[in-house]
């Protein structure tokens, strides 16, 4: 829902008001020049959640933007979101404004990701944008065995010390989408992909990243029900 007409953005708020948590901006912090984790202080009583699920605000009177929390503490009525900010566009005007003490509405959470906790091994792809997914999906894997790849920009590389989870860190080209990441796919022994065969793959992020490592992994004979695809943005596609 990136954008609907005013009128109907409007209707929307009052026929689905119980999905609208009013929150107030608690905490900012700016991690690097591209990405701030904002903490959001809100009554979540009698909401569920799953890590993985997105909420969304409505930035404009016509544009709605989804985002997924990097941590939903229902019992503290805490929700912290780690935003990447694009250097373009509505939602990165609307993430520079926001203010400690400002109030507005959380929509959701809704949605799904499948993390199967009942499932030994989890492959995670993402980028810059996928860092609050990850670092959700982690926190409940700590028992489990889990893989992680990020291709960043280089600004970035310093921000996964900031969170708990380990990553292997790549840099993000522009014109070969998830090369590196591919590199270092290649890298990993035949062994590695005995013990990671039945694994669940989660890829986010970059839509043309996530086609091509999708396409290997499936070379590699990983069957398709276990990969599951989330694409966050698409180049020269508004509002993903």
């Amino acid at each position: 829902m990136p954008r609907l007409p005013k009128w109907m953005a409007d209707g929307m708020e009052r026929v689905f008001s119980k999905y609208f948590h009013p929150v107030e901006i608690q905490n900012i912090q700016c991690l690097s020049a591209q990405m701030r984790k904002i903490t959001f202080k809100g009554n979540f009583s009698g909401v569920t959640y799953e890590p993985g699920q997105v909420i969304e605000f409505r930035v404009t009177p016509t544009d709605f933007r989804h985002y997924t929390p990097y941590r939903f503490d229902i019992e503290k009525g805490l929700c912290e979101i780690v935003f990447y900010l694009n250097g373009k566009g509505i939602g990165h005007n609307w993430i520079k404004e926001l203010k400690v003490g400002q109030c507005l509405d959380l929509i959701g959470p809704g949605g799904k990701k499948r993390l199967d906790l009942n499932q030994s091994h989890h492959f995670l792809f993402g980028d810059d944008t996928s860092i609050g997914l990850i670092g959700a999906l982690t926190s409940h894997l700590l028992h489990k065995e889990y893989f992680v790849i990020l291709e960043l920009d280089e600004v970035n590389f310093k921000v996964l010390n900031r969170f708990d989870f380990e990553a292997e860190k790549v840099f993000k080209n522009a014109t070969k989408p998830g090369q590196q990441a591919l590199d270092l796919i290649e890298t990993l022994p035949a062994t590695f992909w005995n013990n990671w065969k039945e694994a669940t793959f989660y890829l986010t992020g970059r839509t043309a990243s996530i086609k091509r490592l999708r396409n290997t992994l499936i070379n590699k004979g990983i069957h398709r029900s276990n990969i599951v695809s989330a694409p966050y943005w698409q180049d020269g596609k508004k509002g993903l």
